[in-house]
């Protein structure tokens, strides 16, 4: 990108300098607007975290990592969802089959997910959405529904396993891009 950028400013300049305007006058439009797209582009980095998929906000905050131990790590709600305990559970163990060798004092004991609605039907309506935040002592998973919560921890699980847990603080804001999930199969034709 760069270099075809760096080439296509000489090409004009050695045109507009040569007294060939016509055709710089043409060519400085698309080069323009090239060079705008490139910069829009770049100035919308944000923090990257590898996360799949990526949130549709994310905010680092400027404070130590928080220290997870797997073996004593808990998931803790009001909720009486047995979804939502199934998950935990499964999550549970996913957290003790990686290897963790204690480095630093463990700053965060658990994760809190507050729900505000307990009804487990997925319908095309349901609430995807949820806010994680990971503080230095402190961990809130927010969501609208259990299926915003289901998410809100795999997107939790993929910082432990990324970080060694040591996780990031940070604050996501996440809710899916389109109302239904998109199933494309190349290999059936209909």
């Amino acid at each position: 990108w760069y270099q075809r950028r760096v080439r296509g400013v000489l090409i004009l300049s050695t045109l507009y300098i040569t007294n060939n305007l016509s055709i710089a006058k043409k060519m400085l439009l698309p080069v323009l607007f090239f060079l705008l797209l490139s910069v829009t582009v770049h100035s919308e980095d944000l923090p990257q975290l590898p996360l799949v998929p990526y949130p549709q906000h994310v905010a680092l905050i400027s404070s130590p990592p928080a220290i997870i131990d797997p073996l004593r790590f808990t998931f803790s709600t009001k909720s009486k969802s047995i979804l939502l305990k199934e998950v935990f559970d499964r999550y549970h163990k996913y957290l003790k089959l990686h290897d963790f060798v204690q480095k630093l004092d463990v700053t965060l004991p658990d994760l809190e997910v507050v729900i505000k609605d307990p009804n487990e039907e997925l319908l095309l309506e349901t609430s995807e959405n949820y806010t994680l935040t990971v503080q230095t002592n402190s961990a809130v998973l927010q969501a609208d529904t259990v299926f915003g919560a289901m998410r809100g921890i795999e997107t939790f699980s993929q910082l432990i396993n990324t970080y060694n847990y040591s996780l990031p603080t940070v604050k996501i804001k996440d809710y899916p891009r389109y109302k239904f999930r998109v199933h494309v199969d190349t290999g059936r034709h209909y």
